[in-house]
């Protein structure tokens, strides 16, 4: 269908193949500016807003894509209106140097970004020099779409309905301005037609953003505004007739009313009782030292933790804890009790077939509502087999020889586990038993604030033993 209208199109208006390549490359042009740029502000917010910070920018998530999408809509509407009347070289070089500000701000420049960049500004300065027509504008727009949903339905099988229907409704508008008079479309059926056509592509939008929103989250707004890009595509017979009189009248709006929404949901964000901040303490016992800390996660203390921590805490390193983990803990000693140690009883140790075979017995306290195992044999695999389930290869992690297993909700008789490895080296175990009832009830402590909630207090114990 599309290749017919565009065939139709370039009968009757005598469109050429170097108009639909033209419109197809501008339409490129805009994607990827409006990627760059919008990736590059999420980025730069986030540096902005770090740690638990960063919570501030998911509770204004809405609000923050509302903002790019009204920018973004304007940013695209003076850009087909421009190419519509032809470019001056200042104009060509706007939105290439603003995207390479943000790069730059946001340390994702490279010199293959600005390469790309630099072709941009070539060729919109050479080749929109002159006013491009409404219809070869869109032709290239439309072949844009058509080539995506195919490409869609390749690679995801049944999605490319997500793009049918915006296509087939902005097909209306372009078939029916190409079979009028040249380069006019005044009629008011007409523009009543092209309104009418505009509702569901306008509809498109919104869900298709809800949806990555959801799942996703803010660190796809690139994606998100070249999804606003490709909507704006279809619409550029509607953005001609609203900026023909005057051109920055609807795109000035649309940017007003973008930057103060996006300044009010990223200025002097606070946390308050309806967007409350997430903070966690861990009561951890190392058994085989007989220590045991209060420890965050974090990387700074709050008014809350304090109690817990001190104003100017010590550091414990991960790896005591977390075996595969680099870095540092904020830590600081108490000598309240935590979790009871497993009790680990070895039920076999033989070689099978020049295989070791060990089974162990682990039983944990009833409060314990987690095991976490880890494993090493230096470089050797380790299989894992836990009651009728089959023979698993356990995978290393990140880049340790370290490998993990995982047990929830450890039964009342304990849990058997039977482990397949080298028998000319020791096995290592590191067993941590966790707790996600909170804070020890033995512990006094403060309430959390009004503007803060429980982000995951918890109670662990690890234990280390090797078995030769």
């Amino acid at each position: 269908l599309v290749l017919l209208a565009i065939a139709f199109a370039a009968l009757r208006q005598k469109i050429t193949l170097w108009n639909l390549l033209f419109g197809f490359v501008s339409g490129l042009v805009l994607l990827l500016s409006l990627y760059a740029i919008f990736h590059s502000l999420y980025i730069i917010l986030g540096s902005y807003y770090s740690g638990t910070q960063a919570m501030l920018v998911r509770y204004n998530q809405p609000g923050i894509l509302l903002g790019f999408a009204l920018v973004g809509a304007a940013v695209s509407a003076i850009y087909f209106a421009g190419i519509m009347r032809g470019l001056k070289l200042w104009h060509a070089g706007v939105l290439p140097l603003l995207a390479l500000v943000l790069l730059g701000w946001s340390g994702e420049l490279s010199w293959i970004k600005a390469g790309i960049a630099l072709a941009g500004f070539v060729y919109l300065a050479l080749a929109h020099r002159k006013p491009m027509a409404v219809l070869e504008l869109t032709s290239g727009a439309l072949l844009m779409w058509s080539i995506l949903m195919v490409v869609v339905s390749f690679l995801m099988p049944g999605g490319s309905y997500l793009f049918v229907w915006p296509l087939l409704f902005g097909l209306i508008p372009f078939v029916a301005v190409a079979a009028g008079p040249l380069k006019t479309y005044d009629g008011f059926y007409i523009i009543l037609l092209l309104w009418v056509a505009a509702i569901p592509v306008l509809a498109w939008f919104p869900e298709m953003i809800n949806l990555l929103m959801w799942s996703m989250g803010l660190q796809m707004a690139g994606l998100m505004m070249v999804l606003l890009g490709l909507m704006m595509l279809l619409l550029i017979p509607v953005i001609s007739l609203i900026t023909r009189v005057k051109p920055w009248l609807i795109p000035g709006v649309l940017m007003l009313a973008g930057l103060v929404v996006l300044l009010n949901n990223t200025l002097a964000l606070q946390f308050d009782a309806r967007h409350r901040k997430p903070n966690s303490v861990v009561h951890a016992t190392h058994h085989n030292s007989g220590e045991s800390y209060w420890l965050q996660f974090a990387q700074e203390t709050d008014e809350w933790t304090e109690q817990f921590l001190g104003i100017s805490p010590d550091t414990v390193a991960r790896d005591k804890f977390y075996p595969h983990l680099t870095g540092t803990f904020l830590a600081s000693k108490t000598t309240s009790p935590g979790l009871s140690a497993p009790e680990i009883s070895v039920l076999r140790d033989t070689i099978l077939q020049g295989e070791r075979v060990l089974e162990l017995h682990v039983l944990a306290s009833p409060e314990v509502s987690e095991l976490n195992f880890y494993f090493r044999a230096e470089e050797h695999d380790i299989a894992i087999r836990v009651g009728d389930t089959g023979k698993n290869i356990l995978n290393n992690l990140a880049n340790t020889s370290w490998k993990r297993f995982f047990y929830y909700a450890p039964p009342e008789e304990g849990v058997t586990l039977i482990l397949y490895t080298s028998p000319e080296l020791p096995l290592e175990m590191q067993l941590m038993a966790m707790d996600y009832s909170g804070i020890p009830d033995d512990v006094s402590f403060i309430e959390r604030p009004p503007h803060m909630m429980n982000g995951g207090d918890r109670s662990l114990l690890v234990l280390y033993q090797q078995f030769e």
